[in-house]
């Protein structure tokens, strides 16, 4: 299993949503799926469409006072009303599109906060057992080449995994680069880009990785050298696992909301 930094900073940024969607209402957590938005507390209007105060709090939590933060408010208010005016038809297109975008984040922000208060200790404990090994927490100095010539990956592989002690293998493993540039090199598997840490953790030192496309090109990669680190303790990574479950738990209801759905492509 590969539990990433990535996936962490994707749930909290989703969680940090909450607070900026849904701005005209407060959203009422209760059981009645009858239950519907109230209207919240008006501090301005403009040609009588009203500004709630909650539509203020992103600015505010972003240093800015409340006079300076209802000021802005109501500019983006006079100008957008001017767009809707002036541009009707590529206004409505532009909320539209910008439609989807918010109410996804509100549902991964709703269900996110619903899913981690359904993990237990027993789920994570239970992951910790079978999906993290020796291997995830194994540290690895690697190099890697990219080119946009795929004939060239495959000479310069060739090259490497073959001879790598004769000049033609050293001269073309001085055209690889490590992944960590500091320090010793050593990089972490989950760190490893292109999700190549997965396939790399099972190789060897000495061994190179056959050429790979990646968004920059064709990729190869050679490992140099690696150290084995022991298994975390569970308190160490109890966190991480959580948000691992809960991010491949709102994946799961995303798709089964996908295979209910109606989809048409057109055109």
């Amino acid at each position: 299993m590969k539990i990433t930094k990535k996936a962490i900073i994707g749930a909290v940024a989703a969680l940090g949503i909450a607070g900026t969607v849904g701005a005209a209402y407060s959203f009422s957590a209760t059981a009645n799926a009858e239950t519907r938005p109230v209207p919240a507390a008006v501090v301005a209007s403009v040609n009588g469409h009203g500004i709630a105060e909650a539509a203020l709090v992103p600015m505010l939590q972003n240093g800015l006072d409340r006079t300076n933060a209802l000021d802005r408010r109501i500019t983006l208010e006079v100008v957008s009303q001017a767009a809707e005016r002036q541009f009707a038809g590529e206004a409505k297109a532009a909320i539209e599109a910008a439609r989807a975008d918010i109410l996804f984040q509100l549902y991964a922000a709703k269900r996110t906060a619903a899913l981690r208060s359904a993990v237990t200790d027993a789920d994570i404990a239970a992951v910790y057992e079978t999906k993290i090994t020796a291997e995830d927490s194994r540290l690895m100095k690697v190099r890697v080449f990219v080119t946009s010539d795929a004939k060239d990956a495959q000479m310069t592989y060739e090259a490497v995994s073959a001879r790598k002690t004769s000049q033609e293998g050293k001269e073309a493993l001085a055209k690889f680069s490590y992944i960590k540039k500091d320090g010793d090199h050593f990089i972490a598997m989950p760190e490893i880009p292109y999700n190549l840490g997965q396939v790399l953790k099972r190789m060897k030192t000495g061994e190179a990785l056959a050429p790979t496309v990646v968004r920059e090109g064709v990729l190869v990669a050679f490992v140099e050298e690696t150290k084995d680190v022991p298994k975390p303790s569970l308190d160490k990574v109890k966190e991480e696992i959580r948000t691992y479950l809960i991010n491949d738990r709102l994946s799961q209801e995303i798709q089964s909301l996908r295979k209910e759905a109606k989809i048409e492509l057109k055109g």
